[in-house]
């Protein structure tokens, strides 16, 4: 489920400006929250959400809906510190750590130079289980609805180790992530659980 600045489609899920009160968002995400717990599903996953008001719109409707799925939230940042929206990202963590119906929280759609130290502040505010999914280091020109492709030193591979010692548990891609890249980060997993085998072996 992404967020209403995704329905907007004028860039604001980049910077959470939407002018809109919790409760708004509440009824804004009730209808399509809804829907999706009908459906024959394993988990129900919010991402990209910018801003410290839909958060908390996110955990007050789970505390209403009654859902029994497991929800993963996953937020955008403007650095290791900050949402997008400009609140502390520790009073995001925080706040979804409280809700019950959470059971994983990470960053999407963030620059993949950046994952390192916002793990290290959820690690830091939570115990919940951290996911890391970024786009491909190229930046979104929102005036001109765009991507803009930046050279980048992004090394998939020790990147992956990076996010793993920062607490990890779940590592994909976002925008601008290729089939290429999927397959060479499951070809990164495959090495790491066989060598993990043998140092553990059984």
């Amino acid at each position: 489920i992404g967020p209403y600045g995704a329905y907007l489609a004028d860039g604001s899920e980049y910077s959470g400006q939407y002018g809109l009160s919790p409760g708004e968002l509440v009824e804004f995400h009730r209808q399509r929250l809804a829907y999706l717990a009908r459906q024959n599903i394993d988990l129900i996953i919010f991402e990209t959400i910018p801003s410290l008001a839909e958060i908390e719109a996110i955990v007050q409707l789970l505390s209403e809906s009654g859902i029994s799925l497991p929800v993963l939230l996953s937020v955008n940042c403007r650095n290791h510190e900050r949402l997008a929206d400009n609140h502390p990202l520790r009073d995001a963590v925080k706040l979804a750590s409280q809700s019950p119906h959470i059971q994983a929280i990470g960053a999407n759609c963030v620059q993949p130079d950046l994952l390192t130290n916002i793990l290290s502040t959820f690690a830091r505010h939570t115990t919940l289980p951290l996911l890391a999914y970024p786009n491909n280091g190229d930046l979104w020109d929102v005036e001109k609805k765009c991507w803009i492709a930046r050279q980048s030193a992004f090394d998939e591979t020790i990147n992956w180790k990076s996010w793993l010692r920062s607490g990890a548990k779940i590592i994909g891609g976002c925008c601008r992530s290729t089939p290429e890249q999927t397959k060479r980060l499951v070809r990164f997993r495959n090495e790491l659980m066989n060598n993990l085998s043998q140092l553990h072996p059984g």
